[in-house]
């Protein structure tokens, strides 16, 4: 899982409770701990992530009031 794919399951409305969404950003960071074995790039994750999550929480705000 990444950040482009669950951006475009917000935009195609594919993700029809919230338990989902949050799955698929849990497994962003699973798969970034996993798959980033170099300790600087952990790092550099971990400072953007909250900045990542407000992107997406934004986006499922956005997603709610459209409807």
């Amino acid at each position: 899982m990444d950040l482009t794919t669950v951006m475009s399951k917000l935009d195609g409305d594919m993700y029809h409770v919230p338990n989902d969404f949050a799955n698929d950003v849990r497994l962003i960071f699973t798969n970034s701990k996993n798959y980033n074995t170099n300790k600087r790039s952990r790092v550099s994750f971990k400072s953007n992530a909250h900045s990542i999550v407000t992107l997406l929480c934004s986006n499922i705000s956005t997603a709610i009031l459209k409807v």
